[in-house]
């Protein structure tokens, strides 16, 4: 707090000797107002202007403690979605070895066409209760959907198949202010619902044409070549295929022995 100073009274006015103390009055109960709101609040500075260096400072202390306190919610959540992930995940572990086992206790043995029907009666339940596992829901999230955790992952459509709703993409969370980590598995990545393109050099679907090699024929064993005999119901003919390369020289040799 500011002392009162004295004020020099000679070849000054009484308005200008007023004045002068008012301000130091004034000065003097601002000061003491800071005091008593630094006391009371246990802040040393009241706005930030008042030391902005040290505000800086601050701010960006307080931000990083509240994004602490975040990722500290943060991790709970994701913990509680990844418990009850593990929970399901458990229980199709055991869907899939009560099946396994059941599978395995008709195989090879003298059990009945009844037993082996109730076998596979049983084994179509685990197939449901393996549908429902992956349907999962927590806090009202999808567990096994991906990113789309309002869609209904998996869906029965009949003859036995299986449809995938979810997608691919993985849900992420922060563990620290700048750490990222998976929070859920899709159900593609879980069940084995989705397999990689087969691309191979094989024609599946072959269509023969007058360029098809003799070579390809037989499931590319190709075929031997030589002199077949070619009839008419009353003469026969002999046609050397044997400088044959394709479908089309194959032909033309029979169609010209046939003319001539």
């Amino acid at each position: 707090m500011g002392a009162i100073s004295g004020v020099p009274t000679t070849r000054v006015t009484d308005q200008f000797i007023r004045q002068r103390l008012l301000q130091q009055v004034q000065y003097s109960q601002r000061e003491l107002y800071r005091l008593q709101v630094q006391m009371s609040t246990g802040y040393q500075y009241e706005f930030p202007s008042e030391e902005p260096i040290a505000s800086l400072r601050v701010i960006s202390l307080q931000r990083l403690l509240e994004q602490k306190a975040q990722v500290k919610t943060n991790l709970a959540t994701s913990q509680s979605f990844l418990e009850a992930s593990d929970a399901a995940l458990s229980r199709v572990s055991q869907i899939v070895a009560d099946a396994r086992g059941t599978a395995l206790g008709v195989l090879g043995t003298t059990s009945t066409q009844e037993q082996r029907a109730a076998a596979a009666q049983q084994i179509r339940h685990s197939l449901q209760q393996l549908v429902d596992a992956g349907n999962q829901n927590f806090r009202g999230r999808y567990l096994f959907a991906g990113s789309q955790t309002e869609v209904r992952p998996f869906t029965t459509v009949g003859n036995g198949l299986i449809r995938y709703d979810g997608n691919e993409t993985v849900l992420q969370s922060y563990s620290d202010v700048d750490l990222l980590f998976d929070t859920n598995i899709p159900g593609s990545r879980v069940f084995g619902t989705l397999s990689g393109e087969i691309v191979g050099k094989a024609d599946l679907d072959p269509a023969l044409t007058f360029d098809t090699p003799l070579s390809q024929l037989h499931n590319g064993e190709g075929v031997s070549l030589g002199s077949i005999a070619i009839s008419d119901g009353t003469q026969t003919a002999a046609v050397d295929l044997s400088r044959a390369h394709t479908i089309g020289d194959a032909a033309l040799m029979i169609k010209q022995q046939a003319a001539g």
